[in-house]
């Protein structure tokens, strides 16, 4: 069973050497790597890296101009040939045994699209093991991923490439490209499983979210989009979380108010959210007590 690596690469050049490593470095080798450059600025910097490996399973693919993550990683599963696609960031990290440990699932139950636990590294040398739980303690992915504190990493998902040709991500989007995959995936009808044990180390020491277009009216507006993909509960978590809590930080409490009221449904709410809220209002950041 070959496996399609698809990198999407765009100013990467001081990670990607590591990131290849921890690919070449797997246990499973039947695959193929695409690294789908974005037109990026330092193509000429990380090109000659990339070279410097001198395996014939790497292949490069160039835009001639600058798309987003989105449109890399459609021109990586459209040129894929492995029986199933495996995503990872230019800048995140494979343990060895992450492939073989999403190929033990799909024999056990064979599922169109298989995720596992990530390390995520954020700032202030923070970091944290997520997801706990399966999403099959969920309804639906919608309540999965905004609700139910569950976590889909592209860097961590590996579909069937017949499945990942059909739904393909959004160009459109600069944010909740994601999202908006996975939930096509599940109006697909695609099954998902997940891999207990975190064999994927993902980079968010430098995420600025702001600075990639992850302002509150641009969630407010992906969700206005996407809203009947969601259930009740996930739409009032994911406006909660992206939008008031947002406008909350910001000090604009009135405006967070009028979402809340607006889109909200209280009672899908537990009180670890109204204590989020609460100390978001008074400090403008959660206080862990």
């Amino acid at each position: 069973m070959k496996i399609s690596v698809v990198i999407p690469y765009f100013k990467n050049a001081k990670n990607i050497e590591n990131t290849l490593n921890s690919v070449i470095s797997q246990v499973f080798q039947d695959f193929e790597i695409l690294i789908i450059n974005d037109a990026s600025p330092d193509w000429d910097v990380a090109l000659p890296i990339i070279e410097s490996f001198k395996d014939a399973r790497i292949k490069t693919l160039t835009h001639q101009k600058n798309k987003n993550g989105a449109a890399a990683r459609n021109t990586g599963i459209k040129a894929s040939k492995g029986m199933y696609i495996a995503f990872l960031d230019a800048d995140d990290e494979w343990l060895p045994n992450h492939l073989n440990n999403l190929i033990e699932v799909l024999k056990t139950e064979s599922p169109e699209a298989v995720y596992t636990t990530c390390t995520v590294l954020s700032a202030n040398r923070f970091s944290y093991t997520t997801p706990k739980k399966a999403l099959k303690t969920s309804k639906n992915i919608g309540e999965y991923l905004f609700a139910d504190e569950g976590f889909m990493q592209t860097s961590g998902l590996m579909v069937k490439t017949e499945m990942a040709k059909l739904c393909l991500f959004n160009e459109d989007l600069i944010r909740h490209q994601d999202y908006d995959f996975l939930l096509q995936l599940e109006h697909a009808k695609a099954e998902f499983a997940w891999s207990k044990e975190p064999t994927v180390i993902v980079h968010w020491e430098e995420n600025n979210i702001d600075y990639k277009g992850g302002t509150w009216i641009y969630s407010l507006n992906w969700f206005k989009q996407y809203r009947n993909y969601l259930s009740t509960k996930g739409r009032t978590h994911f406006i909660f979380k992206f939008v008031v809590l947002r406008n909350f930080k910001k000090r604009h409490v009135l405006k967070g108010f009028k979402y809340f009221f607006k889109y909200c449904k209280p009672w899908h709410l537990s009180l670890k959210n109204y204590y989020f809220m609460m100390s978001t209002i008074l400090f403008g950041k959660v206080i862990v007590p």
